[in-house]
């Protein structure tokens, strides 16, 4: 084998070895534009929906595991807030978006 096809040889892999690291970046980001960076799960049936096939965040996703309609919006992306209680304590305090079925500890 001549030195010239050697060397091509060598840039062949080394080209198929950076595509295929260029596709797994591309998943990669592509993933995290459609998921808005979330981990999504069904309020129905708690399915991870970043799994699902062809899942994409912004409106609404219906789950292909039981068929229910998820809001999927930024709307629904919960944010922790850091808070300091009476003792001078930092703790993160999760706000839930109103729902009907919030019941008060208190109230028991």
């Amino acid at each position: 084998m001549a030195r010239g096809e050697k060397i091509f040889g060598v840039l062949t892999v080394v080209a198929g070895a950076i595509a295929g690291i260029a596709e797994i970046v591309s998943v990669l980001a592509n993933r995290r534009r459609t998921d808005l960076g979330c981990d999504w799960t069904c309020d129905n049936c708690g399915e991870d929906l970043n799994e699902q096939h062809g899942f994409s965040a912004g409106s609404t996703w219906t789950c292909r595991k039981c068929g229910y309609s998820n809001d999927v919006s930024e709307n629904n992306i919960i944010h922790p807030r850091l808070v300091e209680d009476e003792y001078g304590h930092t703790m993160e305090v999760i706000d839930y978006p109103a729902s009907g079925d919030y019941e008060d500890p208190e109230d028991y």
